[in-house]
């Protein structure tokens, strides 16, 4: 996944930087999957992550996934984004 980050006042700039965007490796739990909840908006945007799930210390509610599998998603329809 590909990530960026909401600045600290809430106001997102909508453009990336090296220091706003990350990468993260999550790999799906058999019963937990993820172990995140995102919004079905374009982009999608993390609602919540469970503290004991593979998400967990990697993403954080209000984050963007801009790209799963260096396939940008961002404009991508939810389909897309669920059967990546």
């Amino acid at each position: 996944f590909a990530m960026l980050e909401e600045s600290q006042d809430g106001m997102d700039s909508g453009t990336l930087s090296p220091a706003s965007a990350r990468q993260v490796t999550i790999q799906r739990h058999p019963t937990q999957g993820f172990g995140f909840i995102a919004g079905s908006q374009r982009p999608v945007i993390v609602r919540s992550v469970s503290a004991d799930g593979p998400s967990f210390g990697k993403l954080l509610p209000g984050d963007q996934i801009l790209a799963i599998n260096e396939e940008t998603v961002s404009d991508a329809p939810r389909e897309r984004v669920i059967d990546l």
